[in-house]
C-alpha cells in the first residue's frame, strides 16, 4: 500500500491530506491548475519532505528508505525533462535498470530484456540510437515512459504523461498502463474524459484538498465540478462506456 498519512508541506498542499492506495490500483489525480496535482505525486515520490504526517509504502515511511530501495519500488515520470547531453534512447530507458544493479556492474540478460520490452512496448524499436535531443517532445516523452518501465516499479507515478502525445500514443500509452496488473498506476491528468474513459478511481483535488475520491460516475458530476472548475459543463454518457464524458456549456456558433 501506499499512502500518505496526515500528510502536511510546506506548499502545494492543505495540512492533514489523507490517501491510501491500494496494491495495483490504477488512479487518475484530476483537478484545476494549481490543485496540487504535481506536488502530490511529488510527495508520494519521496521528492519533497512532509513537514508533518508521512508518505508510507506497505506502512514504512518512505523517509526511513534508502534512495536505492525507494528507486526499486517507485518509477516516476515527469511531466517533461531536459536531456543535456547526447545520450541516445536506449541508453535513457537503461538507465532505468540502475536501482537494479550492483555499483559499477554492467548490463545483465535481465536488464537487456526489460530495456527492449520497454522499448517494445512504447513504440521505440526504431529511435534506439537516435540521439534523446534530436526527438520530438511527444517521442521523448515515450522515452521517459519506458525508462520507467524498464525499471520494473511495484508503483508508477505519472504527471501528464499524455500531454505532447497525439491521439494514437495516447491511447496506446493508456492501454499499457490498464495492463500492468503487478503495478500500481497514480497518473496526473488535466483531461477528465481522458482520465473517466481508462481509471476506475478518480481523485479530485482542488486548493490542495481532496474533495472528491471514487469512480469517475461518483466525482464527475455536473454540480461538483461546476464548483471546482469554476465553469459550466454538461456530464454525458460515453456512447460505448457509458463513462462520464465532460463538455463545456457554450453558445452554439452563429
Amino acid at each position: 500500500m501506499l499512502a500518505a498519512v496526515e500528510l502536511s508541506l510546506a506548499y502545494g498542499l492543505a495540512p492533514g491530506l489523507d490517501l491510501r492506495l491500494e496494491p495495483h490500483a490504477r488512479v487518475a489525480v484530476v483537478g484545476p491548475n494549481g490543485a496540487g496535482k504535481s506536488t502530490l505525486l511529488r510527495a508520494l515520490s519521496g521528492r519533497l519532505r512532509p513537514t508533518a504526517g508521512s508518505v508510507e509504502l506497505d506502512g514504512c515511511p518512505l523517509a526511513d528508505l534508502p534512495a536505492r530501495a525507494r528507486a526499486q519500488r517507485i518509477g516516476v515520470v515527469p511531466q517533461s525533462a531536459a536531456f543535456d547531453h547526447d545520450f541516445t534512447v536506449y541508453e535513457i530507458v537503461a538507465m532505468g535498470r540502475h536501482p537494479h544493479r550492483r555499483r559499477f556492474a554492467g548490463l545483465g540478460r535481465d536488464d537487456h530484456r526489460a530495456i527492449e520490452g520497454a522499448l517494445g512496448r512504447l513504440d521505440l524499436g526504431d529511435l534506439r540510437d537516435r540521439s534523446v535531443r534530436r526527438l520530438s517532445g511527444g517521442e521523448q516523452q515515450r522515452v521517459l515512459v519506458a525508462r520507467a518501465l524498464a525499471q520494473a516499479p511495484g508503483w508508477l507515478l505519472l504527471d501528464e504523461p499524455t500531454a505532447h502525445l497525439d491521439i494514437a500514443h495516447t491511447a496506446r500509452l493508456l492501454d499499457i498502463l490498464a495492463s500492468l496488473p503487478e503495478t500500481g498506476v497514480v497518473c496526473v491528468l488535466h483531461d477528465l474524459n481522458l482520465a473517466a474513459l481508462h481509471f476506475p478511481r478518480l481523485v479530485l483535488l482542488n486548493a490542495g484538498r481532496v474533495v472528491a475520491d471514487g469512480s469517475p460516475a461518483e466525482v464527475c458530476t455536473e454540480t461538483r465540478l461546476r464548483e471546482v472548475y469554476a465553469a459550466k459543463v454538461h456530464v454525458v454518457a460515453h456512447p460505448t462506456t457509458a463513462a462520464p464524458q465532460v463538455l463545456p456549456a457554450t453558445r452554439a456558433p452563429r
